[in-house]
């Protein structure tokens, strides 16, 4: 690798001054976008964040001088100094993991079950006996179970914060072997060392870290060995199993490369089987496995939006991409290096009518990653606001993948100015941001950007946005709000058998500590258990919380309503209540019980529920037999489907037993309306409909039971 620097005296006060702006921009937009400026101006900023600010701007105008005013500074960098920054940015990367080593994470203590329940049944489970993917990543459990031969839960948190420092160190050292001791090298393994929120996340106890380190490998074998290797394709396939979204990189790379190349029909034929393949391979697993082809948080995050408000589509969009722009403010070097390779990238691609090859670009390969970046970042910018989406969880893998792309377009475009076949102004610019003094002044306002960063999410805002739609809460908040919820499912966890039952309500982690059978209303909600009653059952009126009885313990935020089903068991002010179903007796027997012919094949029960039932049993007698069907507790009606005539009685049960039958009612079989005799049937059409419908009603109501809602 070559130090791709100018002679002295080659660059104009044109490029200077271009090249002292755009740092300038990126230097104050962080304080803007990252919520920094907000901040400033509330009750919030403390001595230590104006120390902070004012080093920060202090240090960046020192920047801002050298890359305009020092003239005799266009050297290839000295090997010596490149060691040097990598030390002291290491140093620094070191001190923020110390200094946030406490941030904790209420989905990482999925994985601290699934992983566990890894070594007692070999899948990663929620519920053992039970096929559930809860969490993203198929592979990442089975890395972490082995955090449980150290000890309890202290011992494999500290477990996986290890690992995923070890990741996000082996990524930067990737990156640096791959661009060698060169200024290009420097500038990209100390964005991947200085990325806060890369440095917060390898300690979230999530894919996050691996993530990023698989994406760089990849994208380095495809850069190295061009688009024809296949172990691109397979690396960017296997990528389902940590982090489903970020195959979205294969496709966008595939894409690039058809709108390149199209006619190469063999070789994309190639490419797509060995990319599909192991996604194929997991989907079908995982529908033979779980029952599912996707892990089940797919379907609250992503597109999908269950947290990202009741918005309009663009305003979504918008909400996405002011959270990524956050993101890449947060790194002066990252958002150098992504706006000096766009800008190569779009300035040197045209569109040709050659229809072999119909997209021209002096950077293929780097334009077929590029194209997969925007696929996979515009996926979470569609998404908008995700919850726990806190410091850009979901962007990282991508940003980073795309800084290196980065690198190498810039490299690139400077060896192209070397040459003497490009004079524009952009590559010059480039250059001088890559002389010996300036990456010092950048690496400098970098160290103190990313110190500033940290100081503001771990006291006072953890999510370094300004978008309105965002988490709320710093880095010791909230692992001073998890503390509760970890003493609670210590607490429970003595007490809790495996056939307890417990609705976790948000607090994942302490069901997460104990052994019982755990349900939530997002991750693994009721209608996915294999328990009949939690997964038929619906709220119902008056009061909705007519399920909740259905379990042993309920977890509520501190100030939500109680369920009556149930009393307090442990209080833990401000943050959590854990409550115990009451000891109910044998129920009383359901009273006022009716019966009602609502159409020709409808008949119609309503009752009023007993106290402490956790089902009711409906007997019913017609002219096909006698037959016994369950119904969840708090019902107050249901629909039989018979035409004849038909006799039913009711009685309510618990774990203490049943009551005794109530009084049968009859209702009599449909009559015959004399009018109709001699009338002209029902056009055939309309006959099929109910023939389709009645069917349909015949099948479901034989394999579940028929809410009223559903006659």
């Amino acid at each position: 690798m070559h130090n791709l620097t100018l002679p002295a005296g080659q660059l104009s006060i044109r490029d200077k001054l271009l090249a002292t702006l755009l740092f300038a921009f990126a230097a104050l937009w962080f304080l803007f976008i990252s919520g920094i400026l907000r901040t400033a101006v509330g009750p919030e900023a403390d001595r230590g964040f104006w120390l902070f600010a004012a080093g920060y701007l202090l240090v960046a105008l020192a920047a801002a001088g050298i890359t305009f005013f020092v003239n005799d500074a266009d050297r290839p960098l000295p090997k010596s100094m490149v060691w040097w920054a990598l030390g002291i940015s290491s140093a620094l990367a070191l001190t923020i993991i110390a200094s946030i080593w406490n941030f904790d994470l209420d989905d990482k203590w999925v994985y601290y079950r699934v992983s566990e329940n890894v070594l007692s049944s070999g899948l990663p489970l929620w519920n053992l006996n039970e096929r559930a993917l809860v969490g993203a990543s198929f592979f990442y459990p089975y890395l972490l179970s082995i955090g449980h031969f150290f000890g309890g839960p202290e011992q494999w948190s500290n477990f996986e914060k290890v690992i995923g420092v070890v990741f996000h160190f082996a990524a930067a050292a990737l990156v640096l072997r791959y661009f060698g001791l060169t200024a290009i090298g420097l500038l990209c393994s100390a964005t991947i060392l200085l990325f806060e929120p890369s440095l917060q996340w390898a300690l979230g106890g999530l894919e996050t870290s691996l993530t990023t380190l698989w994406i760089i490998v990849a994208i380095i074998f495809y850069m190295r060995r061009g688009a024809d290797n296949w172990l691109f394709w397979l690396l960017c396939g296997l990528l389902i199993y940590i982090r489903p979204d970020a195959i979205l990189l294969g496709v966008g790379a595939f894409i690039g490369r058809f709108l390149r190349e199209p006619t190469l029909f063999r070789k994309h034929v190639v490419a797509g089987l060995v990319f599909s393949a192991p996604i194929l391979v997991y989907l079908a697993s995982n529908q033979i496995l779980f029952g599912f082809p996707l892990p089940l948080v797919f379907l609250v995050k992503g597109w999908n939006c269950a947290y990202c408000g009741d918005l309009p589509f663009y305003n979504r969009i918008l909400m996405g991409m002011i959270h990524m722009l956050s993101g890449i403010s947060v790194s002066v070097l990252l958002g150098l290096l992504l706006f000096l390779a766009i800008s190569f990238l779009v300035q040197k691609t045209r569109i040709s009518r050659n229809i072999a090859q119909p997209v021209v670009t002096p950077f293929p390969l780097q334009f077929d990653l590029m194209l997969g970046f925007a696929f996979y970042l515009g996926y979470h910018v569609v998404g908008g606001y995700q919850h726990m989406n806190f410091t850009f969880r979901y962007w990282i893998p991508g940003l980073m993948g795309a800084a290196v792309v980065s690198g190498d377009i810039i490299r690139q475009a400077l060896s192209i100015m070397a040459t003497g076949r490009d004079g524009a102004a952009l590559p010059e610019v480039a250059a001088r941001v890559l002389t010996a003094p300036v990456l010092v002044g950048l690496l400098a306002v970098q160290i103190v950007q990313s110190g500033f960063a940290t100081y503001e999410g771990k006291y006072i805002d953890i999510t370094l946005t300004v978008a309105p739609l965002r988490d709320d809460f710093s880095v010791d908040s909230y692992a001073e709000y998890l503390t509760a919820w970890y003493r609670a499912g210590h607490d429970l966890s003595s007490v809790v058998t495996k056939d307890d039952r417990l609705f976790l309500g948000p607090a994942m982690m302490t069901g997460a500590l104990t052994d019982g059978y755990l349900v939530d209303q997002f991750y693994f909600p009721p209608r996915e258990s294999k328990y009949w009653d939690l997964r038929q059952c619906v709220p119902q009126l008056p009061d909705q919380f007519n399920c909740a009885i259905l379990y042993d313990y309920y977890m509520l935020l501190d100030g939500q309503s109680w369920p009556p089903s149930h009393e307090l068991w442990k209080e833990y002010p401000r943050r959590l209540v854990v409550l115990k179903r009451k000891d109910f007796p044998v129920p009383d027997i359901p009273s006022e019980l009716t019966g009602t012919r609502i159409s020709d094949n409808i008949v119609q029960l309503k009752w009023r529920p007993a106290v402490g039932e956790f089902y009711s049993e409906i007997e019913i007698k017609d002219a096909s037999g006698q037959r016994v069907t369950k119904v969840p507790p708090g019902y107050r009606q249901f629909n039989l489907g018979v035409s004849g005539s038909v006799s039913a009685r009711i009685r309510a049960c618990n774990d203490k037993g049943c009551s005794s039958w109530s009084e049968p009612v009859v209702v009599a079989g449909a009559r015959t309306d004399p009018s109709s005799v001699g009338a002209s049937p029902p056009s055939s059409r309309l006959s099929l409909v109910d023939t389709i419908r009645s069917l349909w009603r015949t099948i479901r109501c034989s394999l579940q039971t028929c809410p009223s809602d559903l006659m």
